[in-house]
């Protein structure tokens, strides 16, 4: 008979050291998420930057492509599609980060780091081989 009141004394001691636990847990955790939101819109505004600067070298490109003939027309439409291609991978990544979560911030943030790497790769290599057209032009 006297194990009953040890039991609930024990399950009573651990609702408690629970609700201590997590009422300690809550503002750490709410911190955390307030640093990963921070970060999130740090890292959206520099892929929104990146975005930027394609959509300028994709409206220098549709420029061209109006008074463009034969082979550079050819050129710069494949410039075209490669710079809109590019756009549609970072609006993806954007998603992503926004979509992120503490536990696979990390993974995210790697795989965002390399997107924004090869489309910066990408978009250069298209730009130069659009500029080098122009200069032989």
């Amino acid at each position: 008979m006297k194990a009953q009141p040890v039991m609930s004394g024990i399950i009573l001691i651990t609702v408690i050291l629970s609700m201590s636990f997590w009422s300690c847990r809550q503002p750490q955790q709410r911190a955390m998420e307030s640093q990963l939101a921070e970060v999130k819109q740090s890292v959206v505004k520099d892929l929104i930057a990146l975005r930027s600067d394609i959509e300028d070298r994709l409206e220098f490109v549709e420029q061209e492509l109006e008074d463009a003939t034969g082979g550079s027309r050819e050129t710069l439409q494949e410039a075209r599609d490669e710079l809109q291609l590019q756009i549609g991978r970072l609006e993806s990544e954007i998603q992503r980060v926004g979509d992120a979560t503490i536990e696979e911030w990390d993974e995210v943030v790697a795989q965002v780091s390399r997107t924004a790497t090869s489309v910066r790769t990408r978009t250069n290599e298209v730009s130069s081989h659009v500029r080098q057209m122009l200069d032989e032009q």
